[in-house]
């Protein structure tokens, strides 16, 4: 917690305070709107569901892409490992996302700015998880790269980050796209893995354009090549 937050004078207080200032922008430009992609559900309620799990594959990404390179020193010590590193990272953006989203839940429900209703939350902790898993499982692939390749860094914001945020579900259902489209933008794991937990958060909410199958299949492929490549790649970093 120290080295991710001890720079910002306001410290481990800022995690929980960027998403919120985010999230109340995105209820004052949108408030208008009665139902912003599903009936009877609010404007808060739609637009956390979508940007929050989103922020929490992103910050673990992010996290884990940097932990192994700003960490070395760490690894002087044998019974550290690359891994050690990642999950050190993972572990704390998980439990800052999931604190940042019951706060934005509490808030709105004591507010009473809108109905506040969750229809399987195990559902949607499993959503949330499986997000932040493909953000571990990218962020040990472009980690293993960046002490060898430096510019993977960059790359991987210009070419991950921005793009996967407008077209990973965070504005939008599937069901509002055309079908044509639709099944394009399904390729995308991160959308569908978005799609289960709006089925899993709204009672409203019944379509299914989700394969849990597919979205599993991916995860592990992914978490299997990043701890491969940790593994492959770990003397060649030792040695930069």
């Amino acid at each position: 917690v120290a080295t991710r937050f001890g720079e910002q004078k306001l410290g481990y207080l800022w995690a929980i305070l960027e998403p919120i200032l985010v999230m109340s922008i995105l209820i004052v430009l949108f408030s208008y709107r009665r139902s912003p992609g599903i009936p009877g559900v609010g404007v808060g309620m739609f637009y956390m569901s979508g940007l929050m799990p989103f922020l929490m594959f992103r910050h673990c990404m992010a996290r884990v892409m940097s932990a192994i390179e700003g960490n070395k020193s760490l690894l002087v010590y044998p019974q550290v490992q690359f891994l050690d590193l990642a999950l050190a990272r993972f572990i704390l953006e998980v439990a800052t996302s999931l604190l940042v989203f019951i706060i934005l839940i509490l808030a709105l429900q004591l507010s009473g700015w809108e109905k506040v209703s969750i229809q399987n939350p195990l559902g949607v902790l499993a959503g949330f998880l499986m997000l932040a898993s493909f953000g571990l499982g990218l962020g040990m692939i472009l980690g293993a790269l960046v002490p060898l390749f430096p510019s993977v860094d960059p790359l991987s914001q210009a070419f991950l980050g921005r793009p996967l945020f407008f077209i990973s579900g965070v504005f939008f259902t599937a069901d509002m796209m055309p079908p044509e489209l639709r099944s394009v933008l399904l390729y995308n794991p991160l959308l569908q893995v978005s799609e289960f937990i709006r089925y899993s958060l709204f009672e409203e909410y019944s379509k299914h354009y989700f394969s849990m199958g597919y979205i599993l299949a991916f995860l592990g492929g992914l978490l299997f090549l990043g701890l491969l490549m940790l593994r492959a790649l770990r003397e060649e970093i030792l040695r930069r």
